[in-house]
């Protein structure tokens, strides 16, 4: 019977959507009002059809002609609405359903200790709903979710206890029972908002429906309510899949160790240094995800990105009303400090990898254009082979195979590293000052803008495909927002300036590098 209701759940929003994408905005209203009488119907009839007018002339309120928005299509919109939230309005004609997109930072700085992967996890348990929808009764649930938590920190300091243990199955079973997590799903779909889903992508957690024009205003209270009254239904569900997810990512990469290292040297500070091992098994309180979900959720944390065919005034009148005020706590300061370049190179070896490679990281020059970072990157190391590759095997390594990672780990105006990864099986000796001299002999003057044509060509290759998909394109533009503020919005690229690729590069590789090597 349930799984029926969640089909029919479904269903119901996806033909909701139908009805209302294949009905013009401005003639739903039309079409709901009904002719007084049949004299009145015939002359509705005779309007519709033309007839009757005199050619170029219309009745003034005529609420039978489709609206159509007023701004040509790159009219993009940014502003912040009353509580700080930052939007990007992205009007977009011919594409009648609204794509919402909403990120935020995920990052090892947003968990606390040991704990990585805990705002990814709040983000996924966010889609069990509020205290006001999916609860059966709001003061016993609260109740049980107070045990629970307590129980839970109860077993912290006495692990494996019989009676805690039995205390908790207790405390899990009620708040099942009042509490349930699909309720919000179903609510959105009358909405209608289609497809709600989270995604996790290294640093960046976006929260994504598909909605309508004329439902902006009932989503967008929703995604409000979402925000301030929380519950994180099943978080430590979602918080064991998360890291059995982390723990068979890592344990899947033989590298891992290396790049770890490799942190370790070059930002032992950070703490994406202390999160690039393997993930810990502690267990979150409440209290600290409530406090994760609360630092990332803030308004000024995030950014909303709303792509489709609507008027982008009248969507920002909606958006100023709805997105009014917020309850949660102003979030504390994050230090994200920019890698400091090293005067002595730093070296290391990791054993045991069953791989035979070097790992160079040196701090990214500053960025002023992502797209820059991107030309620059793969006319080094894209291809196959790539041109770092081809100056390899010309000095006689003939297994040698080179990529790049910029930057790495990712981070808000790219304050993070440039790591190569350099991989022979024939051997690592010699081959880290091998690469760190080729870097800079290949930088040493500007690339001819021929060589940088295949670079742009895979550029734009990629950039089709992402914005061939309008729910591709939202998320793309929300991610880019949010890591790059400031930066204009992407477009299709139209050159590769070799000047701006030398000035990134040369300034990259001037430092020394840190290195790892890694053996069998």
């Amino acid at each position: 019977m349930q799984r029926w209701l969640d089909a029919f759940g479904a269903a119901l929003c996806s033909a909701l959507i139908a009805i209302a994408v294949a009905t013009p905005v401005g003639a739903q209203a039309g079409a709901m009002a009904t002719p007084k009488s049949p004299k009145a119907a015939a002359k509705q009839s005779k309007n519709a059809n033309g007839q009757g007018k005199k050619s170029g002339q219309t009745k003034k309120g005529n609420q039978d002609k489709p609206r159509r928005p007023r701004q040509p299509a790159d009219a993009v919109r940014r502003f912040r609405t009353p509580d700080g939230s930052r939007f990007v309005l992205v009007p977009t004609p011919g594409v009648p359903q609204v794509q919402w997109a909403i990120a935020s930072i995920a990052d090892a700085a947003t968990d606390p200790p040991a704990m990585r992967g805990l705002a990814a996890a709040v983000q996924q348990a966010s889609l069990g709903g509020t205290w006001e929808i999916g609860s059966a009764d709001r003061a016993r649930e609260r109740e049980a979710l107070t045990k629970l938590a307590a129980t839970q920190n109860a077993l912290l300091e006495k692990p494996g206890d019989p009676t805690l243990m039995q205390e908790l199955q207790a405390a899990e079973a009620l708040a099942a029972r009042l509490g349930d997590p699909r309720i919000f799903d179903r609510v959105l779909a009358a909405a209608p908002a289609h497809a709600p889903e989270v995604r996790v992508d290294d640093v960046v957690a976006i929260f994504q429906l598909t909605t309508i024009p004329s439902a902006i205003g009932e989503v967008g209270a929703l995604l409000v309510q979402r925000r301030e009254r929380q519950v994180l239904r099943n978080l430590p569900q979602h918080w064991f899949a998360e890291t059995r997810t982390r723990q068979a990512r890592y344990a899947a990469n033989p590298l891992a160790p290396a790049y770890a290292e490799l942190l370790a040297l070059a930002m032992p500070r950070s703490p994406e240094a202390d999160a690039a091992g393997p993930p810990g098994r502690a267990i979150p309180r409440r209290e600290q995800a409530m406090a994760v979900w609360h630092a990332t959720q803030h308004p000024s944390r995030t950014v909303h990105v709303l792509l489709g065919g609507f008027d982008a005034d009248a969507v920002k009148a909606i958006l100023d009303t709805t997105f009014r005020s917020t309850a949660l706590p102003t979030p504390p300061t994050v230090a994200r400090e920019r890698p400091r370049a090293f005067t002595a190179s730093r070296r290391s070896v990791v054993p045991g990898t069953g791989r035979r490679a070097v790992l160079l990281a040196w701090p990214l020059a500053k960025v002023k254009n992502p797209l820059e970072l991107s030309n620059a990157t793969r006319w080094l190391t894209g291809g196959s082979p790539s041109r770092l590759t081809r100056e390899l095997r010309r000095k006689g390594r003939a297994k040698a195979v080179a990529r790049a990672r910029a930057p790495w780990p990712e981070a808000v105006g790219g304050r993070s590293l440039f790591v190569l990864e350099v991989e022979d099986p024939s051997g690592t000796d010699g081959l880290a000052d091998l690469v760190t001299n080729l870097c800079r002999s290949l930088t040493a003057k500007a690339p001819p803008q021929g060589q940088l044509a295949q670079a742009l060509r895979q550029v734009r290759s990629n950039w089709s495909l992402v914005t061939g998909d309008p729910r591709w394109h939202a998320r793309d533009i929300a991610r880019h927002v949010l890591l790059w503020p400031g930066q204009p919005l992407p477009k299709t690229p139209q050159t590769a300036a070799p000047g701006a690729v030398h000035r990134l590069l040369k300034a990259t590789f001037r430092p020394h590098p840190v290195v790892v090597e890694t053996r069998p």
